[in-house]
Formats: C-alpha cells, structure tokens, sequence
C-alpha cells in the first residue's frame, strides 16, 4: 500500500531540510532523520508519489470534429 501524502507535509519537510534542521515535529511526536541526505531521499519519495496521487484516473473520450 503507497502512503500517501500532503503538499503541507512536503513543505514542511523541504524547509526544514533548507534550514539544516534534522529534527522536525509531526504532531505529537517529534522524527529525527540521521542526515540531510536521508531528508532529501524522503522529499524526492514525497513528490513522486504527489505527482502520482494527482494525476487523473480511468479513460477519457476525445472527439474531434472538423466543424464542417
């Protein structure tokens, strides 16, 4: 089952990861990620699957006509 995740989480985490800041707030509990890298691993997880959660579902009919 993929996670699924908000656009806030994302920029939650992106400026944290900007500020050199490992130890970010979620709610109640605190995460601490061991590195930058590891924070830069999740965000370009996080916006892959962003992208996959927007994109549209099922079929689409297109018809073109010529006007004529």
């Amino acid at each position: 089952m993929a996670i699924k995740y908000t656009q806030q989480q994302l920029s939650e985490l992106k400026e944290a990861a900007a500020s050199g800041i490992l130890k970010v707030r979620k709610g109640d509990d605190w995460v601490e990620y061991q590195s930058i890298n590891q924070m830069r691993g999740l965000i370009a997880d996080m916006e892959e699957a962003l992208k996959v959660q927007s994109r549209p579902k099922g079929a689409r009919k297109v018809q073109f006509s010529s006007g004529r």
